[in-house]
């Protein structure tokens, strides 16, 4: 799809969640809600660090390497449901 296939006007937030049936994702919804959070700890950490002084360096430093782990799982969840969809295409008996 094109950008210029796009029309603002039928765009649906909502539809960020859906499956290609139609039915709410879970894996989406939690997949997209990992991915805020891991990136707003990317962005907020470092500048509470510049801010307070006082806080521990290397502390910061795990916990943005662990927000790596967000970011694993918030990619997993999407493509669960990506792969999901494809799988329900090809199975007429899917729910």
């Amino acid at each position: 799809m094109a950008m210029e296939d796009f029309e603002k006007s039928k765009f649906r937030f909502s539809e960020i969640f859906n499956n290609t049936s139609g039915k709410t994702s879970g894996s989406a919804f939690l997949g997209i809600i990992l991915g805020l959070i891991a990136g707003l700890t990317w962005v907020v950490l470092p500048a509470l660090m510049i801010i307070f002084e006082d806080i521990d360096s290397e502390t910061t430093l795990e916990i943005m390497k662990e927000t790596i782990n967000l970011v694993w799982a918030s990619a997993g969840l999407l493509g669960i449901r990506k792969l999901a969809g494809s799988l329900g295409k090809n199975n007429p008996d899917a729910a």
